[in-house]
């Protein structure tokens, strides 16, 4: 076996060239997928071992030292959420290897050499303090084979290898919020009455009692760390002030304010609050004004005033948001909202008084109930009969009064009376995949959407729907929007239109004989 290994390295010594190129370029495999990247990296340390022993030194100690550089990057890309970094079965070399470079990384940022330690605590001794007093675990001086183990050790010194690697640390450690009694998370209770109308029977009164923040059990060590910070807490925690002086300096460059993670429920009560309680929604208004306001990925409910008249830029509910309730968006001033595709349940109260200049919808098959509860807040409401409109502009309600005098007809129906900013009768017009409804100032709606979006489903309820039709499009951020449906579209709506008024007409006529 070993004559034909060195009859295969001497035939093939020109490969050594190529194996040095890939042992000094670890963007490589950086770039892999992981199963493909553990495949190419086991395949590339037999070939290395195979040069070295049969090879007379075509492969040296230098270039097992590029390879095992490579390998601890790839494994340490992701150590907080893998915790696959293993030290069994490892040669002396390797293991020298990887000491080596865990010592250089802790010395470059002790030293005031990594750049990206120094984003955050450039020379800031009491930063060194903490962070070394984490890394050595009680111990007097590093134990390098320890940190190696320990994913958590390990991740804090990767962290600071890549922009953004500290945020992400803190957010994939996850701990149990019962670890830490000191932090309030403000889960107070609250005794709630709520008055409603059963059929027609007289007003009833129901009581019950809810949390003020409902937080999920296991948290990650981020929130945590945050909810101490809004509270100014202190935790006996060598992390904590490391996070501290990160996340201050995070807040004030951001141009976004988001809600901790693993938040679940908010209910503010209208009164009787707790001062702790207030002061944190008081907090959260202020750092939130005039940036991009984000929801958790975890929040389901939000009820009670939490953005009531602040001034903020756009407003982002996350997907699984369910239920908005008690005037939670009051006197909202933003540039715009995006409206998640699972909230379903919207209080009338919500958006009272609210000045929003874009609202947008994503993947909406069935936009009721949602879009008339929204809705109503933006548009003026015109009642045509038993109905309610909404979104009506001046043009529009001079025909509404035509058609409630009885002096409506089609003739009314040309195609230049179309108009974008139309009249929506309670959602009766169903949207697929409907990109996004943009509401503007003055009464005024558009949208944007293709050919293919709009269906009409019962042409009864479609007698006062305007389109302008033509092709219309509006260059904005560089990408086109088309505001108006094309001319077929319209022309299909236009024959539907005409033939419901034809019937109505018919009907009020046998009407009018009986």
């Amino acid at each position: 076996m070993e004559m034909y290994l060195e009859e295969y390295i001497y035939n093939h010594k020109n490969e050594v060239e190529n194996l040095k190129k890939e042992i000094s370029d670890e963007t490589i495999v950086i770039n892999m997928d992981r199963l493909d990247a553990i495949s190419y990296l086991n395949n590339l340390e037999i070939k290395l071992k195979a040069f070295a022993l049969y090879g007379y030194n075509l492969i040296t100690e230098n270039d097992f030292k590029n390879f095992y550089t490579i390998k601890f990057a790839f494994e340490t890309k992701n150590i907080m959420k893998s915790h696959c970094f293993s030290m069994k079965e490892i040669t002396h070399i390797e293991d020298e290897c990887y000491t080596n470079i865990i010592s250089k990384k802790i010395s470059d940022i002790l030293t005031g050499k990594n750049i990206f330690w120094n984003k955050f605590f450039a020379n800031n001794a009491n930063a060194s303090l903490h962070f070394t007093t984490f890394l050595k675990a009680n111990q007097k001086d590093f134990d390098y084979l320890n940190i190696l183990t320990n994913p958590n050790l390990l991740g804090l010194v990767v962290a600071f290898d890549y922009d953004d690697g500290l945020e992400e640390y803190f957010s994939n450690i996850r701990v149990h919020k019962k670890y830490y009694p000191q932090v309030n998370f403000h889960e107070n209770t609250y005794h709630y009455i709520r008055k409603f109308k059963d059929g027609y029977l007289k007003p009833k009164v129901e009581t019950y009692d809810k949390n003020f923040f409902e937080f999920a059990d296991y948290l990650s060590l981020e929130t945590v760390f945050k909810m101490a910070y809004y509270n100014r807490q202190d935790i006996k925690d060598p992390l904590y002030p490391l996070f501290k002086m990160m996340f201050s300096h995070h807040e004030r460059e951001s141009s976004t304010f988001q809600l901790p993670e693993g938040l679940i429920k908010i209910n503010i009560p209208k009164e009787n609050l707790f001062k702790a309680d207030r002061d944190i929604i008081t907090k959260w208004q202020v750092l939130a004004r005039y940036k991009d306001f984000k929801t958790p990925s975890t929040l389901v409910e939000l009820n009670g005033p939490l953005l009531r008249n602040v001034y903020l830029n756009n407003v982002y509910l996350n997907t699984i948001l369910k239920k908005v309730s008690q005037e939670a968006f009051m006197g909202l001033n933003a540039k715009s909202i995006h409206i998640p595709p699972h909230l379903t349940e919207v209080d009338e109260s919500v958006f009272s008084n609210a000045s929003i200049e874009k609202i947008y919808f994503y993947n909406f098959i069935d936009l009721k109930p949602i879009f008339s509860n929204i809705i109503q807040h933006f548009f003026t409401a015109v009642e045509v009969g038993e109905k309610k409109y909404h979104c009506v502009p001046t043009e529009v309600k001079e025909k509404q009064k035509q058609y409630r005098d009885g002096n409506y007809n089609c003739d009314a129906f040309l195609h230049s009376d179309f108009h974008v900013d139309c009249i929506y009768q309670e959602c009766k017009l169903k949207f697929k995949n409907c990109s996004q409804i943009i509401l503007k100032g003055n009464n005024y709606l558009t949208f944007t959407f293709d050919v293919n979006d709009i269906h009409i489903t019962n042409t009864r309820d479609l007698t006062l729907f305007y389109f302008k039709c033509g092709h219309s499009y509006q260059l904005s951020n560089n990408r086109i929007e088309a505001y108006h449906i094309k001319k077929f579209e319209a022309d299909k709506i236009y024959d539907y239109l005409k033939n419901a008024m034809e019937e109505e007409s018919v009907k009020k006529k046998v009407m009018d004989k009986k």
